[in-house]
């Protein structure tokens, strides 16, 4: 009998033919837009993040997923992940009050709990 073990990639996800990639973006990438690196199989491709992108948010980079013998290969899906610095100086606390103040919006209105 034989058992074996394949070791989960360290930044790519199978889901199908699909592969998933987090993609740590900052504050105002994902506000006003931007241009990341995302690591393919097939090498670094420059994805663009359209201005107002939330964390969790899929851009596809169609045919950079799994290739397979008998069909068109599957697609690379960029999850944003919005990265904070781990410190904020009180102006860019007085900064994120103030955006807040001007959009107001209840980003969980359309959970029922």
């Amino acid at each position: 009998m034989l058992t074996v073990r394949v070791e989960p990639h360290p930044f790519f996800q199978r889901k199908g033919n699909n592969l998933i990639v987090r993609v740590p973006v900052t504050l105002a990438e994902a506000a006003l837009g931007g241009r990341v690196d995302v690591p393919t199989p097939k090498g670094v491709v420059s994805l663009h993040v359209p201005p107002g992108t939330s964390s969790g948010q899929k851009l596809r980079v169609k045919g950079h997923g799994v290739a397979v013998k008998d069909g068109p290969p599957g697609d690379l899906l960029a999850e944003i992940q919005i990265v904070l610095p781990k410190q904020l100086d009180d102006a860019a606390r007085e900064a994120i009050r103030q955006i807040d103040a001007r959009h107001p919006f209840d980003p969980r209105a359309n959970l029922r709990w």
